[in-house]
């Protein structure tokens, strides 16, 4: 019969110790840790590009003319940008006084405009019957001026990237298809 007696006999057992206890923790959270980045490594992939882009400067107009002081002529616009683009231009006439003040205004119906290479929409503005590519310039919207009075004469001239269609029908509200507006 059994009497218990065996467990008298029996080593009890020995506590951990904190430090031991610490190491064993310490060890598997770095095993876990290992294994959680090892998987997530070994299931994700990471690859970059760097794309420059340059943004490129668009259509900038240059009024080209020559005036001796009587006579303005050869008016024409150049496109100083980097792209293809159209043009329009409005002329504003003006009778100044001896200081050069403007006084009022003055029509422009003497002067004679090229209408093979530009026309003038119900806007009052004349649209250039092209396309002009980046350097090259307008045809003459006028030929020569002449005026015995004091008068100003000024050129205001505007550009829009030919390409898209779209874009000058966006911006002044007419259309271009190539050879004539709308």
């Amino acid at each position: 019969m059994y009497n218990g007696s065996h467990a008298a006999h029996a080593s009890p057992r020995q506590p951990r110790s904190k430090k031991s206890t610490l190491t064993l923790i310490l060890t598997l959270l770095l095993v876990v840790a290992l294994s959680v980045g090892g998987t997530i490594a070994f299931l994700t992939s990471q690859q970059s590009v760097t794309n420059t882009f340059t943004v490129a400067g668009g259509p900038t107009p240059d009024i080209e003319e020559n005036f001796d002081g009587h006579t303005k002529s050869n008016v024409c616009v150049r496109n100083k940008g980097d792209v293809d683009c159209l043009v329009r231009a409005t002329v504003v006439a003006n009778h100044l006084d001896d200081d050069g003040n403007v006084i009022a205004g003055a029509p422009v119906n003497d002067i004679s405009f090229n209408t093979d290479a530009w026309t003038q929409l119900s806007d009052g503005y004349w649209y250039y019957k092209g396309v002009v590519a980046p350097g090259a310039k307008t045809a003459d919207l006028i030929a020569s001026y002449t005026s015995d009075q004091h008068i100003s004469v000024v050129i205001n001239a505007q550009t829009v990237q030919a390409e898209p269609e779209q874009a000058a029908k966006d911006v002044w509200g007419h259309s271009f298809n190539g050879s004539s507006w709308s």
